[in-house]
């Protein structure tokens, strides 16, 4: 028979892992209250807790038959518009001919970590480690994360209070359990720590949804683990109140503002009317895909091969959709069966 108390537990994490991942402080309480909870129940009934493995809008924003595009740093996915497919296929090449480029560009700030040779001692510190099995450990903007080796048979990401302790004494930052499943599914080391950053800088991107949430401009917020940033992307000029979220937070992550040509109500109103306009011009069965501009300044129209003037036609589109469209060529996506 399960435990009241852990299932009220087990719940708890798995809506927390529905939104963000919590943090490792809060992590760590949570796994303690099942692990106490567990030590109570018969030697018999060992029921598993569910792991927590929420990324943090990661999905791709290329739209209109384009399936899933962008990858290391992507929108929030809910810029929608009309498709003449729904199925899966590749997005517009990442670098949009002479116009834009469908992938977000990074954030301008320097990659180069000012303690990193400290970070490094920490790293080597951990590694040598007897108590403590570190599996891996790296530097990052926000501080350095290491995951540890589970040695209760409950992996579930959350590495235990006292070990998280003991670790935050030696220097680490952020502790969490190694995943060693995550090599089959393509996730190296280095993925692993990436996943981190992603959860910790999951905090500052709700935090940031809210306090914009009635605001109109939003051009989509983008979270960049390379610098440890959450990049609030707003139509020029943002208000006052979307400036005022800049700065360095508590837990360390960077909120920037970056202001762009477009929202993404105007990506959304432009994706709409252009199903219009190549009907109108006899081209929607030449049509493959729309995706917005990584850097907001417009949008880049798919349409398959060969092309007769894509000069013309990006003058004809921008000019009737009101704002900078790229034509590249693309296939149209092939439909899935079944």
């Amino acid at each position: 028979m399960s435990d009241p108390h852990e299932d009220r537990l087990r719940e708890e994490m798995e809506r927390m892992s529905r939104a963000v991942r919590p943090t490792a402080r809060a992590a760590g309480t949570v796994h303690a209250g099942v692990r106490r909870s567990r030590r109570r129940r018969t030697a018999g009934a060992v029921v598993g807790t569910a792991g927590l493995v929420a990324a943090v809008a990661v999905a791709g924003s290329a739209l209109a038959g384009s399936g899933a595009g962008g990858d290391r740093r992507t929108t929030e996915p809910d810029v929608a518009a009309s498709s003449p497919s729904s199925s899966p296929s590749s997005s517009p090449s990442a670098v949009a001919g002479a116009g834009c480029s469908t992938e977000v560009a990074a954030p301008r700030r320097s990659t180069t970590l000012a303690d990193l040779a400290e970070q490094q001692r920490v790293v080597r510190r951990l590694l040598e480690m007897s108590s403590v099995q570190v599996r891996h450990a790296a530097p990052t903007p926000l501080g350095v994360v290491a995951l540890v080796v589970d040695d209760g048979g409950d992996l579930d990401h959350f590495a235990d209070p006292e070990v998280v302790e003991r670790l935050r004494t030696a220097g680490a930052a952020h502790v969490y359990e190694w995943d060693p499943a995550a090599a089959g599914t393509g996730v190296d080391a280095d993925g692993q720590v990436r996943q981190v950053l992603q959860w910790l800088l999951g905090p500052a991107l709700a935090d940031v949804r809210r306090a914009t949430r009635d605001l109109p401009g939003d051009a989509g917020p983008v979270v960049a683990p390379e610098v440890g940033a959450v990049v609030v992307r707003w139509k020029r000029p943002a208000p006052p109140q979307v400036q005022a979220l800049a700065g360095v937070r508590p837990d360390g992550v960077e909120v920037l503002v970056e202001e762009v040509a477009h929202s993404r109500d105007d990506i959304r109103q432009a994706q709409r009317r252009l199903e219009v306009v190549l009907v109108e011009r006899g081209l929607r069965e030449d049509w493959s895909s729309a995706s917005p501009c990584g850097d907001g300044s417009g949008l880049v129209v798919g349409m398959v091969p060969p092309i007769a003037d894509r000069a013309a036609l990006e003058a004809d589109l921008t000019d009737a959709l009101g704002l900078p469209v790229t034509v590249v060529p693309e296939q149209r996506p092939v439909p899935l069966v079944g």
